[in-house]
């Protein structure tokens, strides 16, 4: 009650300041107005839409609020229709959260560019196995090549035609099918590795560093063996560490759970399974029939 009492005169003080304004805003959301689709969801849904929030009672609350909506008494919001209530001037204000965890390798250049820088370095580390580029390059490259083997691992239609969307030759398709998939079977991501080297790039100084897929001949350095083990291996191993019995038949459920459904994904997977044609063998084909078609027609003009 006392909250309500603080809150209302708060409101009243605020009110015989912004009287004009808002009165001016009591009145023009009294009129009938005819709005689009397009128009409502911009004062709905933009960022723009409540470009006066922060002269809000609860500007405090609004700012931690996650974006949505949200049944929030305010004293002026502009845009959106306004209704007198006995603690005043009352309406439905848009809120705004932080930008938290929305860090992205943008790589200095817009969506469209670095997509397609990250599309060629794809294709040719899939190629060559191992490029030389920028620290930050290779980063950001080396979440896009685990995509792609995992995706290979697959082996349905569907991951056979995300991959070919996003490599630019179908020899680098048909190598990440035939090669890097089966060598990688028996390992859960971790498919590449970043390696600095120790000299700058001359010209801008920048970093340099080598990313290669691992397991293969000619790597920079040896990997590890991959690792067999069920989830939750190590959270057991702490809880009978602890002595807790109960959290340990906590752990071993869920890992049951894990194990069935990944067990369930993977007979689905292998039911769905396409056979992918190596298109350099397709390519020498061509190539010679090519070559059959030139003779035959040099014999034929002789």
């Amino acid at each position: 009650a006392a909250m309500l009492v603080g809150m209302q005169r708060l409101r009243a003080g605020a009110v015989r300041a912004f009287g004009s304004l808002a009165a001016r805003a009591q009145t023009q959301s009294m009129q009938p107005k005819v709005s689009s689709t397009r128009f409502l969801h911009h004062r709905c849904f933009s960022s723009s839409s409540v470009p006066m929030s922060r002269i809000s009672t609860f500007g405090a609350v609004n700012s931690m609020a996650p974006r949505g909506f949200m049944a929030v008494p305010t004293l002026w919001a502009s845009p959106m229709p306004m209704a007198a209530t006995k603690l005043g001037l009352v309406s439905w204000e848009q809120t705004r959260g932080m930008r938290h965890r929305q860090k992205k390798d943008r790589l200095n250049r817009p969506y469209d560019r670095r997509m397609a820088m990250l599309r060629n370095m794809a294709t040719d580390l899939i190629m060559f196995e191992r490029i030389k580029t920028t620290v930050a390059r290779a980063k950001a490259l080396r979440r896009v090549a685990d995509q792609m083997v995992t995706l290979a691992k697959e082996g349905t239609l569907l991951a056979r035609r995300r991959v070919g969307g996003f490599l630019r030759t179908g020899e680098s398709i048909s190598k990440l099918f035939l090669e890097l998939a089966p060598r990688y079977a028996s390992r859960n991501g971790g498919y590449t590795r970043v390696v600095r080297c120790i000299d700058a790039r001359k010209g801008d100084n920048a970093d340099v560093a080598w990313i290669e897929y691992i397991d293969r001949e000619g790597e920079l350095r040896s990997c590890k063996p991959p690792v067999d083990r069920l989830p939750y291996s190590k959270r057991i191993k702490i809880a009978e560490t602890a002595g807790d019995q109960s959290l340990v038949e906590y752990y071993k459920k869920l890992q049951e759970q894990v194990v069935e459904a990944t067990s369930k994904r993977v007979q689905s997977l292998a039911e769905k399974k396409i056979v992918v044609k190596d298109f350099r063998e397709i390519q020498a084909r061509r190539k010679q029939r090519a070559e059959e078609r030139e003779k035959s027609l040099e014999a034929i003009a002789k």
